[in-house]
């Protein structure tokens, strides 16, 4: 998920009408035939999450109870739904309340300044291609190509934080420096690519073959050349996409993570983990610029060095939340 996304985790409310729209409980709350009920069971909820926020944070304010009457509620529902159903509920909502709260204190992402004004907090980043950024963490996840046509979904090169910073000028000395934040800004949204829009692998294209030839000046550059730069320069320097706030996990084609990563882990992470991704899930011994070298080896295996046609896969993909 986006930082933006992260930041609302520090809502009670919000992480209340998460917790709502879970599968499960959406399933079990459709039992309930009448408002009445309805509303019982989302304050049973709500006042378990506030609960929860004033346990974890006693330094904050104390966010008041607004429920009083939550045990009466709790029986009335008991009428309708099964013990096991109740203890479902109140299980989700502390779990999710609990892993909220967990993320929202060591929030994912680097947090730059200028995110907010660019815009690109409300997205999650990545590579679109090899990512030789260690320092973001050991655990790698490839998403399908499809995702690349949500709507949401664009790309640049160089980095959208090379733009306020001016550093984008020396990446591309062609590009005129007006010295305004607002005019750095709105050339970040001039340079975005759509993969949704007919033509932009040829604007990348082109603009990739400038970015590596300029300094020997020269147009002459093959896969091997984009190869080569890629494994040496910084990951701020390449393809950087911005993805919608929330992706589904069905959206994941792979995940790759040092095997010291995986035993850190809790075995509720590790059974999760290996359910939810089975053969897409590699444990590797590799550690540190051996499993760089390792990652690099994997991805660069997708392009296909015999494709003589760019693809002209074109559409848009949008996500529907029931």
């Amino acid at each position: 998920m986006s930082r933006s996304h992260i930041d609302l985790l520090r809502d009670p409310h919000f992480i209340t009408n998460t917790i709502i729209e879970h599968n499960q409980l959406r399933n079990i709350l459709s039992r309930l035939n009448t408002p009445v009920l309805i509303d019982y069971a989302q304050d049973l909820i709500k006042t378990i999450v506030i609960t929860e926020f004033n346990k974890q944070t006693p330094t904050a304010a104390i966010i008041p109870i607004v429920d009083a009457s939550s045990p009466i509620k709790k029986e009335i529902l008991s009428t309708v739904l099964s013990e096991k159903e109740l203890d479902i509920i109140h299980r989700y909502a502390l779990d999710i309340t609990q892993a909220s709260l967990n993320l929202s204190k060591e929030p994912m992402g680097m947090g730059f300044n200028g995110d907010k004004a660019l815009g690109t907090d409300q997205h999650v980043f990545a590579i679109l291609g090899p990512h030789r950024g260690q320092y973001y963490g050991e655990i790698a996840v490839v998403f399908k190509r499809e995702l690349m046509l949500h709507p949401s979904s664009h790309f640049s090169i160089p980095a959208a934080t090379l733009f306020p910073n001016g550093h984008v000028y020396t990446c591309l000395p062609w590009v005129i420096d007006y010295g305004t934040q607002d005019s750095r800004i709105h050339q970040f949204y001039k340079s975005k690519l759509h993969c949704s829009v007919s033509g932009y692998e040829y604007a990348a294209a082109t603009l990739l073959i400038a970015i590596i030839g300029k300094d020997n000046k020269t147009t002459s550059i093959d896969m091997n050349d984009v190869i080569r730069w890629w494994e040496k320069v910084d990951s701020h320097m390449v393809f950087e996409s911005y993805l919608p706030s929330r992706i589904p996990l069905s959206y994941i084609d792979h995940v790759y993570m040092p095997e010291i990563v995986f035993n850190s882990l809790t075995c509720q992470a590790q059974h999760s983990a290996r359910t939810i991704f089975r053969d897409k899930l590699t444990v590797t011994n590799n550690n540190g610029k051996l499993y760089e070298t390792y990652l690099f080896e994997q991805f660069t295996k997708r392009f296909d060095p015999n494709t003589n046609e760019l693809s002209t896969s074109k559409g848009t993909m949008i996500n529907l939340f029931a």
